[in-house]
Formats: structure tokens, C-alpha cells, sequence
């Protein structure tokens, strides 16, 4: 009976991987799973990985009937290349939304004027009318 030691994941990539299947880190891997990441870990190209995290966070968690996404990761490491497929079909379909940019408008800045007399004889006015509407409403 061969012990194998466990294998959890130290590789940023494989890091990478645990999280597109909510993996905890500390969760090793079967000697199957290792086998397969290490013969296409030097194909995985980080643009296809972005894509494939994209879609993966996107449909989460995985449903037969409402997504195609993987349930086992070496069942995802076996079918990589279409994996990458798929996440680039669905992210075409799905692009990113632009992000706004608000650009403040800066006003020119005016010296603090008193107001004149005018505008004080009109506020007045206004004042009053406002006040006699809101009695007349109030007997009513």
C-alpha cells in the first residue's frame, strides 16, 4: 500500500483554479487532479483564464439544466480546451458594460455679493404672497 503525502495547491494558477470551484485552499488535490493540472498548466494563457473566471462567476453554481459549467475540477482540467471555448462564446454574448466616468465641471468661482435691494424687496414679496396663500388654505 503506497501513503502518498497530501497535495494541496501552492501554484498562484492552481490557486486560481481552487477559486473558480469555490475550493477551499487547504483542500488537497487527488494525485489525478495533479496529474492533469500539470499537463496543461504551461497551456493555460491568462486571457483564457479571466474568460473562463468571468463566466464561471457569472453562473455559479453549477446546474444541469441552467448552465454548462463543471462540477469536478479534474473533469475541468480534462476538457480544458473546450472549457476556454465555451467561456469565450458566453463572454462575446455577455461583454463587460462600460464604466462611466463622471467628470466634475468646475464653475467659475464668483466673489460673494450681498444681495441688492431689489432681490430683497422681491424675496419680501414672495415671502408675503406665500404667507397669505397658506392662510387663505388654512380657513378653507
Amino acid at each position: 500500500m503506497k501513503i502518498t503525502k497530501p497535495l494541496t495547491p501552492t501554484q498562484p494558477l492552481a490557486l486560481r483554479i481552487c477559486d473558480i470551484f469555490h475550493r477551499r485552499h487547504s483542500t488537497p488535490w487527488q494525485p489525478k487532479e495533479v496529474r492533469a493540472y500539470k499537463s496543461i498548466a504551461r497551456h493555460i494563457e491568462e486571457e483564457d483564464l479571466q474568460m473562463i473566471e468571468r463566466t464561471y462567476k457569472a453562473q455559479w453554481p453549477p446546474n444541469r439544466d441552467k448552465n454548462i459549467l463543471r462540477h469536478d475540477v479534474y473533469t475541468w482540467l480534462n476538457n480544458y480546451a473546450t472549457e476556454v471555448d465555451r467561456a469565450r462564446i458566453w463572454c462575446e454574448s455577455h461583454p463587460i458594460k462600460a464604466v462611466r466616468k463622471i467628470i466634475p465641471i468646475e464653475l467659475p468661482s464668483r466673489p460673494a455679493q450681498p444681495p441688492s435691494a431689489e432681490d430683497v424687496a422681491r424675496t419680501e414679496i414672495f415671502m408675503e404672497q406665500y404667507r397669505q396663500r397658506k392662510q387663505l388654505k388654512g380657513t378653507t
